[in-house]
């Protein structure tokens, strides 16, 4: 507890005299509303107007003032509706950025138009618009990010006036002819047109709207418009006319919606305050202001009372009324000007002087500081521990009081979570501290996991930093929480204090260091930004900062540098990842690097985006002479090229004398071509090609004896009526065979020199298939065979003619003649071969035969023989 602190503020202790100052410095400020206490306590003594070239003690309602929600920057221009006298620099046009604090952080000089408002968004960027309906954001350090137009028609009338969203995920502008534009998200800006008010048109005065709100919804926008006594709720589609009791009837002057959009509070023409639920259906207060003007501003105070704000109400000094929804009030007075902003859990006071924050005090602190007979168990144990320090007995009786209460067992580790929540809720570290101390003290009694107490201690350092007055992010527990400690890290990169995010990222341990990651390349990148030195120094001193830090993307601080390539190249050297090097190399135009980095990677994929981008970017010629000098980068162009683009491929080939390549691929072509004639030229096209190249002659030859070929096989085709296209040159042959086209197959054999023995084998196939025995005949007397008599016999057999096959088995030299003579079961032709030789294994072969076919005869025959 020792380590934690909350926002410098300190108070002198109240005067209460019952407890010590720890009780006493929680209770005090507190005041009675109702059945809640509430507080105001200054946050900051503002220091905005002792920047140089500030006015001073400057009128805020002379001025437009967005003030950002969850203790955001403030911003300012001087209203140009209103007169205002200012001398030197602070007569410059523009709009200047502060923090809470009063400190300076950016100016935006203005000559874009005139401003109808501003506001900032979610994310703390300012949103600017113009009387003529355009819109434009800026970041907090006034660097300009998107502009966009709300509606042509928003132009064409102008602007009157503009609302923010509660919490800046929108706005909505009213145009001076009272028509309502809606941008319901700033991320996706599509604005859009709200319906019209029911009988606007048709109007005989020019009182025109008296008041309007938004009335935020789950999925869009309603406003709430006042017009002619009546409410009226408007949404993209319709307009719906509420009704209302006689007695409610009114003009409404003013009005205001609660952070959590179930109440609205409205001022009327009667100087009464109204407080009813968004639905209408409860009037939960109202509240006479005996005030015959309108507020100046009607903000809530976090969603539990209204705040009414006029300035010099007939008595010389600014009034804030405060009202409970019982109808009970408090009252404050200032001398000087005044600038509300509602808060999710309060309500900020902005003056020239001070920064304030006016809350309902948090039901964990009240419940603690309460004193009396009905101490809660939190305020007991505060009061145990402040004994235990004056080293009095009472601690002792106090912590048994708590922890032997039969009625509530567990009212130590009730006791301990709430002096934990209270802790969390207050500013001044000292009771902070006490707190703490409490709930620890508490802890020794019980066995109690630490985690809240461990967390709580986190979450007060971190909110004792970003309080502090040279950071100034006053953020409460509640609003911390809600904000969520990823935006607080983003909203201080967005200030630049690297080190203090740097610092919270390591002391929480985010994300397993993503976020300390982050918050480094930011800085990096602003360093790139604010030193335009020499690129090596500065990319020395980056490179020497974030050596050794793990999952560090280069490629991102790269990005800010792309105005300088030497240094945004020796920035990307350092990335590990190719593939969010390489889309950067190439946004720089340093094609050659990316596409070597790409290759390197060993990612196919990545090289072929390198690939197709280079295609897409250079003439054919230059991409065809670098991508060549790159086998793998070659190989996949080509392997995209044959399923993609072959007539490229073919350029390329060509461009680059790859003669065989080109060949393969007009091969290729030809048989994918539609028509005989456009393969046969294709196939032409490829042998001169391979012609082109001498170690490829082989291929050229059969190439143009393949176009050759194609050309016979068309003429044989349409002699003989049958398909011969794409035919090998012996089915060919074979076909003019089977077709007893004898004349044909001898031209064939002719003209592409087939060697006799696979000419005679072809033959007597198709001979035998065909079965025309008489040519076969002729075919085995014309000449000698080349192949012999067996592939005669073979094919006889095969077409299962043993007759025919005999006619050619005593052609047969004698080792073959027994064997073709047994399977055509011819026993005498084999002995007598067998006698005549001699042959003892021909001879056993023949009994085998015999004793395997049942021939007793031709045994018989045999043993006479041999006798």
């Amino acid at each position: 507890a020792d380590r934690l602190a909350g926002c410098v503020v300190s108070r002198p202790a109240s005067n209460i005299g019952i407890m010590d100052s720890t009780m006493a410095n929680l209770r005090q400020n507190w005041e009675r509303l109702g059945n809640r206490f509430y507080r105001k306590q200054e946050v900051y003594a503002m220091s905005w107007f002792e920047a140089p070239g500030s006015p001073n003690n400057v009128d805020l309602s002379k001025f437009i003032v967005a003030v950002g929600p969850f203790g955001g920057p403030i911003a300012l221009v001087r209203d140009a509706s209103k007169i205002l006298q200012v001398r030197g620099a602070a007569a410059r046009p523009g709009i200047d950025v502060y923090s809470p604090a009063g400190i300076r952080i950016s100016h935006i000089p203005w000559d874009k138009g005139q401003i109808a408002g501003m506001g900032w968004t979610d994310s703390e960027q300012l949103a600017v618009v113009l009387r003529d309906g355009e819109v434009r954001l800026f970041d907090i350090k006034g660097n300009q990010l998107h502009a966009f137009s709300m509606d042509p028609l928003v132009r064409e009338h102008g602007v009157k006036d503009m609302k923010m969203v509660f919490g800046g995920t929108g706005l909505v502008v009213r145009t001076n002819n009272d028509l309502f534009f809606a941008l319901s998200d700033f991320s996706d800006p599509r604005p859009g047109p709200m319906a019209k008010v029911i009988g606007l048109d048709e109007r005989v005065d020019e009182r025109g709207i008296a008041s309007w709100a938004i009335l935020p919804q789950e999925r869009s926008l309603e406003v709430l418009v006042s017009y002619d006594n009546n409410l009226f709720v408007l949404n993209r589609k319709e307009c719906n006319e509420l009704v209302l009791a006689e007695a409610q009837l009114d003009v409404f002057l003013s009005m205001t919606v609660s952070p959590n959009g179930k109440l609205i509070a409205l001022f009327t023409a009667s100087g009464k305050i109204w407080i009813i639920s968004t639905d209408f259906q409860e009037n939960i207060t109202s509240f006479d202001a005996a005030a015959k003007v309108p507020p100046r501003q009607l903000e809530w105070c976090g969603s539990d009372a209204v705040v009414a704000y006029w300035d010099q109400l007939g008595t010389g000094t600014d009034t804030l009324l405060m009202i409970g929804p019982e109808g009970t009030w408090l009252n404050y007075s200032y001398n000087c000007r005044l600038q509300l902003h509602t808060e999710v859990d309060g309500l900020r006071i902005l003056s020239t002087e001070k920064h304030e924050f006016l809350q309902a005090v948090p039901l964990v602190v009240e419940s603690t500081g309460r004193i009396g007979s009905s101490m809660s168990p939190g305020a007991m144990l505060l009061y145990a521990r402040q004994e235990f320090d004056a080293r009095k007995p009472l601690a002792d009786d106090l912590i048994r009081d708590i922890r032997d209460n039969t009625e509530h067992p567990d009212s130590l580790s009730v006791a301990i979570h709430e002096c934990i929540q209270a802790a969390g809720h207050e500013w001044d570290p000292q009771v902070q501290r006490s707190l703490l101390k409490a709930a620890r003290f508490g802890m020794d009694f019980i066995d109690l996991p630490p985690t809240e107490f461990i967390g709580m201690c986190e979450t007060l350092r971190v909110l004792f930093h970003v309080r502090e007055f040279q950071v100034a992010i006053p953020l409460t527990l509640r609003q911390y929480q809600l904000l969520s400690i990823d935006v607080l890290v983003d909203r201080l990169i967005a200030r630049q204090l690297f080190w203090l995010a740097f610092e919270i990222c390591q002391y929480l341990k985010l994300e397993n260091n993503k976020a300390t990651n982050r918050v480094l390349a930011n800085w990096a990148s602003a360093m790139i930004r604010s030193h335009p030195g020499n690129d090596e120094e500065v990319a020395s001193a980056i490179i020497s900062k974030l050596s050794g830090t793990k999952g560090i993307s280069y490629a991102q601080i790269a990005q800010a540098a792309l105005s300088r390539r030497a240094l945004a190249v020796r920035l990307l050297e350092m990335e590990p990842k190719a593939a969010e090097q390489i889309p950067l190399l190439l946004s720089m135009n340093e094609d050659a690097i990316a596409l070597e980095k790409a290759i390197a990677s060993g990612d196919t994929d990545l090289a072929y985006f390198v690939v197709m981008h280079l295609k897409s970017k250079w003439s054919r010629g230059q991409f065809f002479r670098v991508i060549n000098q790159y086998p793998v980068a070659r190989d996949l162009f080509i392997n995209y090229c044959r399923q993609a683009d072959p007539k490229m491929l073919h350029e390329f080939y060509f461009q680059q004398d790859a003669f065989y390549e080109s060949g393969c691929l007009e091969v290729k072509t030809a048989y994918s071509a539609p028509t005989p004639e456009d393969r046969a030229a294709a196939l032409k096209a490829a042998s001169e090609l391979f012609a082109k190249s001498r170690d490829h002659q082989f291929q050229a030859a059969a190439t143009a004896e393949q176009a050759k070929l194609l050309s016979y096989q068309r003429q044989l085709g349409d002699s003989l009526r049958k398909p011969l296209m794409n035919l090998p040159l012996g089915d060919t042959v074979f076909q003019c065979i089977l077709s007893n086209d004898q004349d044909g197959a001898n031209r064939l054999k002719k003209e592409f020199k087939i060697p006799d023995k696979r000419f005679w084998w072809i033959k007597v196939k198709a001979l035998a298939e065909a079965r025309n025995w008489t040519e076969m005949e002729k075919f085995a007397k014309a000449k000698k065979s080349p192949i012999g008599y067996a592939p005669f016999v073979e094919e006889c057999l095969a077409m299962h003619n043993r007759p025919e096959a005999k006619r050619y088995i005593p052609r047969l030299n004698p080792d073959q003649r027994v064997p073709y003579a047994l399977r055509v079961g011819d026993f005498d032709m084999a002995l007598e071969v067998v006698f005549t030789t001699k042959n003892e294994e021909l001879l056993n072969m023949v009994q085998a035969a015999a004793k395997e076919q049942n021939r007793p005869d031709v045994l018989r025959t045999i043993a006479e023989k041999l006798g």
